[in-house]
């Protein structure tokens, strides 16, 4: 970085003082990313048989780079597996399958996130450069940063026998064990350059808080299953298939991990080096077990008439004894029309047709470990803060909380789906039509079992009260045809769902917690009506509030600190008619001028493929977007001056309402407003919570709202796929049996009705989210790829 000189030789700062003071306008973008983040992918694969012998291998490698150009992060994949299968004798095969696959991920441990601060500010506010040699905070932070280094190892054996043991019955049999290792580790180290404030170098982080951290998990899991298969055809065209089997896993999962602090020698990075002063030690040990016996059976009748029943009685170790076991029946059947003589004159136009009814329970017993036990857990020191104000001796008492309390009776959760749908086929299946409508209740799902008082000093126990109900549909089309050489093909699905609470104790109905009525996912907030305008007011008070015009509803109860709503502000909607905006009491029966502004899961899901090939030559594209989603965020990226320690406005934020003053700044002389505007009056500091309880964060002009809900609907361009196939005359002549050559493409295109926001509507989240930090992620990439595929 230039120091300043003189007017023509302004340079990059400019020290008042010992104050620096930084002005030079970074290219953030092109001084801390690549234009390009190349990765590879390469796989081989080789198979084989003989009589009785059939054999796979397969080897692959892939590794991709970040997009960062200072240190960028890497992911590194190896996988292999073996495949073996023989037929010992004309009814009996045997096999195995062995798999190994090794992920590797590497990245600067940073003592904060990198696309936090690139993003948080202006170009001109982050020095991005060195002074003598010293590179400024967050370029000194990367450089200067030990890689955090995680690897994950996959090893899976299984072996397996397939037995047809007469006519119509085989046996089936198959046994697995893998195990996932897990090591990870970082060094926190000291770091020196420029800091804020500063145009000396200086340590940004002291040697005195450098520390390190390992950890290492093991997980293994057995599995076994068992079943056998029937099937035989009876008289003219009643074919009937039974099946029966049991099943068993377990898993064991161990965690540890050891933290000290105050490395002795940065350049040795070991458990063993560092200070014992403030070392802490993490163990986690958890295990579990499941059983079951299932059964199906199928008929059908000339493949007219279908019938399906389903039964499995599943055992876990996650429940209590007397809880372990539950039976789940299902069954489906159908009737294919277009197969009866009746409809014979039609299956020229309609193909196929069929309707279909389904009706079922699967059981869930991924509820948490230790639900039923009543669990004393150990307080962390620093929590034994009411000893001597957490001083030395507080440190040094051990203290456990207080035993949970837990339900007289816990079982399975029940998955219970209901399906109605049809089947339409027509020109030959050229055509093809399917429509489903389904439900899905999460019956017996763990709740709290009521609202307890905090002087008891334990939380709730849970058991089975709570009870989720999805309905939705979905709709597919999909078409084929050939036109002499060129073929083509499109399809087109798309789906909807909603989810509401059916069950849930809670009497008090707070907005913001689960309660019967409540619709997953629903955002509340105020409706805006309109910008204040001067007329609203009748005058202004010593104190900042305003006085309001007759007929126009006061919004002082929203009022917080030293925001007063005036002239250019957001003016809400009464929707209760009571002449006060509120929140009411902020529950379901009492929300005042609240109301469902939308709803932040997906809605309107919908794909389409469109394709072809000709002559070799082959073309596919894959299309992706959502109808309808919403978001309420308290981002900078969102809203100007959201928060008071950034005081940012970026480039799509320039319009807003205006305060004018007098040339002192001393007294306020009007207003510049404009209902077009696409803000209201601009004040520091709106991301805390206002006074309205049961709402998400926000407050003042950025009160949850219909105005400033985001739209994360979008359309995508997925993937672009061109390719080649050689001829296969040509391919005989060099002993191959096929090449064909591509080009990928992913992330092509987006229609996005947020444009404005430089965000990608996929990604709902960001870093420091809770303090304006949606939207600061990875900036949104492209892959390109060039490949070729060969069978020898």
């Amino acid at each position: 970085m230039r120091p300043y000189v003189d007017e023509n030789n302004v340079g990059d700062y400019i020290v008042l003082g010992s104050t620096p003071y930084y002005y030079a306008d970074w290219d953030v973008q092109d001084i801390f990313y690549d234009k390009a983040a190349p990765s590879q992918s390469h796989n081989l694969s080789f198979q084989g048989s003989s009589d009785k012998i059939n054999y796979y291998l397969s080897v692959g490698y892939n590794t991709k780079k970040g997009m960062m150009k200072i240190r960028p992060d890497q992911m590194d994949k190896y996988n292999a597996s073996l495949s073996l299968s023989s037929k010992v004798f004309d009814w009996l095969t045997v096999g195995s399958r062995v798999s190994f696959a090794r992920k590797e991920y590497a990245r600067p441990e940073v003592w904060s996130n990198i696309y936090q601060y690139v993003w948080r500010w202006g170009s001109f506010f982050i020095p991005s450069g060195t002074i003598d040699g010293h590179d400024s905070r967050v370029i000194a932070m990367i450089k200067q940063a030990s890689d955090r280094k995680r690897t994950v190892d996959f090893t899976r054996l299984n072996a397996y026998t397939v037995a047809n043991i007469t006519d119509g019955l085989t046996l089936n049999a198959d046994y697995t064990y893998s195990i996932r290792n897990v090591n990870s580790g970082f060094e926190d180290f000291s770091i020196y350059g420029i800091n804020w404030g500063g145009a000396k170098p200086s340590y940004i982080v002291s040697p005195s808080s450098t520390g390190i951290m390992r950890d290492s998990a093991k997980q293994d899991t057995w599995t076994l299953n068992a079943f056998l298969n029937y099937e035989k055809t009876f008289g003219e065209g009643h074919n009937f298939k039974a099946m029966a089997g049991v099943n068993a896993e377990k898993e064991n999962f161990i965690w540890l991990q050891g933290k000290r602090s105050g490395l002795y020698d940065e350049s040795r990075p070991e458990l063993n080096l560092a200070s014992q002063e403030g070392q802490t030690l993490g163990w986690s040990h958890s295990s579990r077990a499941t059983a079951g016996y299932f059964g199906r059976i199928n008929y059908d009748y000339k493949g007219i008439y279908l019938l399906e029943l389903n039964g499995r009685y599943d055992g876990s170790s996650r429940f209590p004894h007397n809880d372990h076991w539950a039976f789940f029946p299902s069954f489906s059947v159908g009737y294919r029309f277009s197969e009866e003589a009746y409809f014979e004159p039609l299956k020229d136009v309609v193909s196929n047709g069929k309707v279909r009814f389904s009706f079922g329970e699967i059981g869930n017993e991924a509820v948490g470990s230790y639900m039923f036990e009543e669990l004393i857990n150990q307080l962390s020191p620093s929590s034994v803060n009411w000893v001597e104000n957490n001083g030395e001796n507080a440190n040094k008492l051990i203290m456990y909380q207080m035993p949970d309390l837990v339900a007289s009776s816990l079982t399975w959760e029940r998955i219970r789906t209901t399906n109605v749908g049809f089947d339409l086929g027509f020109l030959r299946n050229e055509l093809n039509l399917s429509f489903d409508w389904f439900q899905r209740e999460n019956r017996n799902m763990l709740a709290p079992a009521q609202v307890l008082p905090d002087v008891l000093g334990a939380r709730a126990p849970y058991e089975n009260a709570g009870t989720l109900r999805t309905r939705g549909w979905e709709f597919n089309v999909d078409w084929n045809h050939t036109f002499d050489e060129v073929s083509v093909y499109a399809n087109f699905n798309i789906n909807d769902s909603k989810t509401e609470v059916t069950q849930w104790k809670n009497d008090t109905k707070q907005l913001n917690s689960y309660y019967t009525g409540a619709v997953y996912g629903d955002i509340w907030g105020f409706e805006t009506d309109r910008y204040f305008e001067e007329k609203d007011f009748t005058g202004k008070n010593s104190d900042g509030t305003w006085n309001y015009a007759s007929g126009v509803p006061s919004q002082q109860g929203l009022e917080k600190g030293s925001f007063h709503y005036g002239p250019g502000d957001i003016k809400f909607a009464d929707l209760d008619g009571n002449g006060v905006i509120d929140g009411g009491k902020g529950t379901a029966d009492d929300h005042g001028d609240l109301k469902v502004i939308g709803n932040f899961l997906p809605r309107f899901e919908y794909s389409f493929r469109l394709g072809g090939s000709w002559k070799g030559f082959d073309l596919g594209l894959f299309f992706q977007g959502v109808g309808k989603r919403d978001a309420w965020t308290i981002s900078s990226m969102n809203f100007p001056l959201m928060r008071a320690a950034d005081l940012a406005i970026y480039s799509h934020q320039h319009s807003y309402n205006r305060v004018l003053y007098s040339p002192d700044y001393k007294t306020i002389t009007g207003y510049e407003i404009n209902q077009s505007n696409t803000y209201p009056r601009l004040f520091p500091g709106n991301d805390l919570r206002g006074t309205i309880s049961g709402i998400s964060a926000g407050s003042n002009n950025y009160y949850p709202q219909t105005r400033y809900l985001t739209d994360m609907s979008y359309l995508r361009l997925k993937n672009l796929s061109i390719g080649y196939t050689l001829p296969r005359e040509l391919m005989t002549k060099v002993h191959m049996q096929s090449a064909r050559v591509y080009f990928s493409g992913d992330n092509l295109f987006l229609l996005y009705k947020g444009h404005q926001l430089p965000v990608d509507p996929e990604v709902n989240t960001g870093e420091g989210v809770s303090y304006g930090g949606w939207g600061r992620t990875a900036p949104i990439t492209r892959t390109l790829s060039l490949g070729i595929q060969l069978t020898l």
